[in-house]
């Protein structure tokens, strides 16, 4: 199943107290004949062969007549593969030329949705020339989530936002002049509505939401954190 924290849907597996109750040992693991549900005047377990918190395989098999055994396994279902077709979006690289450089971006697109998507950009650091936050970088929790919901998300790399250029007070020009660039780059996407367009960012990121915000009329929403 799936339990709702914040903005994370955290997985997890039931654990039964199996103390009271009398006990099968098969090559699925410990089994208990009580703990079954009943369907035909046949008694059924449905267990999984994995410990992880997010197991992938779900099996079921009819217990005996005299509850000792299992027999007659069926592959259910697939939890992860159902799990990833309602969750995990598609992903892709936009690359865009910028002045003298080439610059990416990752794109997240909704996997339920085939219209044209709202998009959500995510300023995340200064002087990302190519390249992107580890895949620890804790604002990726909510990708996810946001694509689930229906939105774009995309990281898009800049070239601006130098100490020097802060001391000569040019932080944030070339930052978003980048991202415009990228907006211009995937306005004719299938699945992107560039028309409607939010802003989330932390930290520096945040710095450059309240430039972005202030300095463009290009932007509807922006969440500085």
């Amino acid at each position: 199943g799936q339990h709702k924290v914040g903005m994370d849907y955290l997985p997890f597996k039931a654990h039964i107290d199996s103390s009271s109750y009398s006990k099968i040992d098969s090559e699925a693991g410990t089994i208990l004949p009580k703990q079954v549900m009943s369907h035909a005047n046949n008694d059924y377990l449905y267990y999984t062969r994995e410990s992880g918190t997010l197991p992938k395989s779900i099996f079921r098999a009819e217990i005996s007549e005299n509850g000792d055994s299992l027999m007659n396994e069926e592959f259910l279902h697939n939890s992860t593969e159902a799990f990833a077709g309602k969750l995990l979006p598609e992903a892709e690289i936009v690359s865009w030329d910028q002045d003298s450089v080439s610059l990416d971006a990752q794109l997240f697109l909704p996997a339920q949705e085939k219209g044209k998507a709202p998009m959500i950009l995510i300023p995340y650091a200064n002087a990302y020339l190519n390249r992107f936050p580890n895949m620890d970088y804790f604002l990726e929790k909510g990708i996810f989530l946001l694509t689930s919901q229906g939105y774009a998300v995309a990281l898009a790399n800049n070239s601006g936002g130098t100490n020097q250029r802060r001391q000569d007070k040019e932080y944030g020009p070339r930052e978003l002049r980048d991202a415009l660039g990228f907006l211009d780059a995937v306005g004719d996407h299938p699945r992107v509505d560039t028309s409607r367009v939010a802003l989330i960012g932390h930290s520096h990121g945040a710095t450059m939401v309240s430039y972005f915000i202030s300095h463009s009329d290009r932007f509807d929403v922006a969440v500085g954190i």
